[in-house]
């Protein structure tokens, strides 16, 4: 299956992720949306959507992005007291 060896090529684990690799696929896959959109094809359209939500780069992208968030300190934390 591609997204299996795509995954065993990317990382073994959280701190071997090739996080160069993983962004270039994204935006690999983000393009095939675009193109789907530009072509005029939704159901094309919705299978691109669907492989890119899936998609192992996606997913770990995702996951460093909201572990490395400093976010606790933005406006709106409800957890302050004032």
């Amino acid at each position: 299956m591609k997204t299996m060896n795509y995954q065993n090529k990317i990382a073994n684990n959280w701190g071997n992720i090739d996080w160069k690799k993983a962004d270039s696929n994204l935006a690999d896959l983000q393009y095939e949306v675009l193109k789907a959109y530009r072509k005029g094809d939704d159901n094309l359209v919705l299978t691109a959507q669907h492989t890119l939500i899936r998609s192992f780069a996606a997913r770990c992208l995702a996951g460093r992005k909201v572990t490395s968030s400093q976010g606790g300190n933005t406006l709106g934390d409800c957890r302050k007291k004032f």
